[in-house]
C-alpha cells in the first residue's frame, strides 16, 4: 500500500483540536505578521479548467452535537496514538486496518473481527484510533510481519477494565480468525514485564502472533503482532509499545463526556479551504489532523511527521483534497517541494493555465497534483489525471482567498 493511501481513505466532518487550540493541547502562538492578502506563490497563466469542483471556500462548520463527539474526539486522539512504525521502525508501509473507532463496528476491525468482543463494549465507548504497518516484502528477516496498534477511550476506568476483560475472554473463545477461517484455540500468555496486560498467543498457521490488551485509566491499549517467532521478541515489542503510548495518553486533553455541543468544528479554520469529498464515509472521515494523525495512512510516516513538524504544519485538512498550512510561506514552499519529491513517480503535465502546479502520474490510478499559495499547500489525488488537474485548479482558486494570518 503506497503513500497515496492518505488521499484515498481520509475524508470530512471535522474538527481540528476539539476543546483546545492545538493538537498537543497547548495554546496557539500569536498570529503571523504576514499579510492576509492573496499570495503570489502561484499564479494562473490563462483560463483554468476546474471541472465541476467548487472554487470557493466552504462555510464554517459551526459547533458539534453530541452524536458527533466520537468522530471528533477520535480525530483529536489520533495525535496521541503511537504510530506502529515508532514501535518498530522497520515497518515502513502503511497497512490495513486503520482508522477511527467511533462505534462497536469500527472496534471490530481493530479487534480482528471479534464480534463478541465488540459487543462487550456496549455503549461505553467514547472514541478511538488505530493504525497498522507492514514490512517491505523483500525483507524476510523481520521478527514481526505486521503490527496493529490502537487506543479506545471509554467513559470511565471501570468501563475500560470491564471491556478489556470481556474482550480478552471473547478472543480466547474464538475458533475462527478475522477472515472466518478455522483456527486453533488461542492460548493465555503470562509475560513478567507486562504484568498489567492481558496477552494471548495465536498458533494459527495463517495468522500466527500475539495480542495484548492493556488498560490505562479510561483507555484500552490494543496491540496485535502477526508472526513474531519468539515470545521474547513479542515481549520487547509490547513493552516498547506501552513505554511510548502511556506518556502520550497522559498528555491527551480529553474532551469531557457530554460536552460535544461545546466543540467548535474546524477550530483552526483550515478545513473550510479543502474541497468537499463526494464519498465522506471511508476508513477515516473528513477532518483536521496533526502531523502524527496525518501520518497514519502514509508510507514512511516518521519522515512525514518530521516534514510537517519542520514546516510548522500543525493542522492539516483532509477531505476531497488535502490542505496543509505551514508556519511561513518559505516553509510552505519547502514542504511543497518535499511532497512532490516524496512520490517516486514520473512527472505529468501541469493543469491548463496553471504552470506553477506540479503533477505526477504512474500512468494508471495514482495521479497527484500540488499547488502552493503563501502558507498553504493544496494536494489533489485521483484515479484520473484530468480529474486531479481540475481539482488542483479549483483548489488554487480557493486558496487565493485563504487567510494568510490564520493560526
Amino acid at each position: 500500500m503506497t503513500a497515496v493511501l492518505i488521499g484515498a481513505v481520509m475524508v470530512v466532518a471535522g474538527c481540528s483540536s476539539g476543546s483546545t487550540n492545538r493538537t498537543d493541547g497547548s495554546a496557539r502562538p500569536a498570529a503571523s505578521t504576514a499579510s492576509s492578502a492573496p499570495s503570489e506563490s502561484a499564479s494562473a497563466a490563462g483560463p483554468l479548467d476546474t471541472g465541476t469542483y467548487a472554487t470557493t471556500a466552504r462555510a464554517p462548520f459551526g459547533t458539534a452535537n453530541g452524536d458527533e463527539l466520537p468522530e471528533l474526539e477520535s480525530q483529536r486522539l489520533a495525535e496521541f496514538v503511537t504510530l506502529p512504525q515508532e514501535i518498530d521502525n522497520r515497518f515502513t508501509q502503511a497497512a490495513l486496518p486503520f482508522g477511527a473507532v467511533v462505534n462497536t463496528a469500527a472496534a471490530t476491525d481493530l479487534l480482528g473481527g471479534a464480534d463478541a468482543a465488540a459487543a462487550a463494549i456496549g455503549n461505553k465507548l467514547i472514541a478511538g484510533f488505530y493504525g497498522s504497518a507492514s514490512a517491505p516484502k523483500d525483507k524476510a528477516d523481520q521478527s514481526v510481519a505486521s503490527i496493529t496498534h490502537g487506543v479506545i477511550r471509554f467513559k470511565t476506568p471501570a468501563d475500560a477494565d470491564r471491556a478489556g476483560q470481556a474482550i480478552y475472554t471473547a478472543m480466547l473463545a474464538a475458533r475462527t480468525d478475522r477472515f472466518d477461517n478455522p483456527q486453533p484455540a488461542p492460548q493465555k500468555v503470562a509475560i513478567p514485564t507486562l504484568a498489567g496486560s492481558l496477552v494471548l498467543r495465536y498458533s494459527n498457521p495463517r495468522l500466527p502472533g500475539y495480542t495484548a490488551l492493556t488498560v490505562h485509566k479510561s483507555y484500552l491499549v490494543v496491540d496485535q503482532f502477526v508472526e513474531p517467532p519468539t515470545e521474547n521478541n513479542a515481549a520487547r515489542a509490547l513493552r516498547r509499545s506501552l513505554d511510548l503510548q502511556i506518556p502520550l495518553l497522559d498528555r491527551f486533553p480529553a474532551t469531557a463526556t457530554g460536552s460535544g455541543a461545546n466543540i467548535v468544528k474546524d477550530q483552526n479554520k483550515v478545513l473550510i479551504y479543502a474541497l468537499s469529498n463526494p464519498n465522506p464515509r471511508t476508513a477515516l472521515n473528513d477532518g483536521v489532523f496533526g502531523p502524527r494523525g496525518f501520518a497514519f495512512a502514509s508510507d514512511k510516516p516518521l519522515e512525514v511527521v518530521q516534514q510537517l513538524q519542520d514546516a510548522g504544519a500543525e493542522h492539516t485538512a483532509v477531505a476531497g483534497t488535502i490542505v496543509f498550512r505551514a508556519a511561513t510561506a518559505q516553509k510552505a514552499q519547502k514542504l511543497f517541494s518535499q511532497r512532490v519529491a516524496f512520490f517516486a513517480t514520473d512527472p505529468a503535465a501541469s493543469p491548463q493555465g496553471l504552470p506553477s502546479a506540479k503533477c505526477i502520474s504512474d500512468g494508471a490510478t495514482k495521479n497527484i497534483c500540488w499547488i502552493v499559495n503563501g502558507r498553504y499547500i493544496g494536494e489533489a489525488q485521483n484515479q484520473d489525471l484530468k480529474a486531479a488537474q481540475q481539482a488542483i485548479s479549483a483548489q488554487y482558486k480557493v486558496l487565493l482567498t485563504a487567510d494568510q494570518n490564520a493560526n
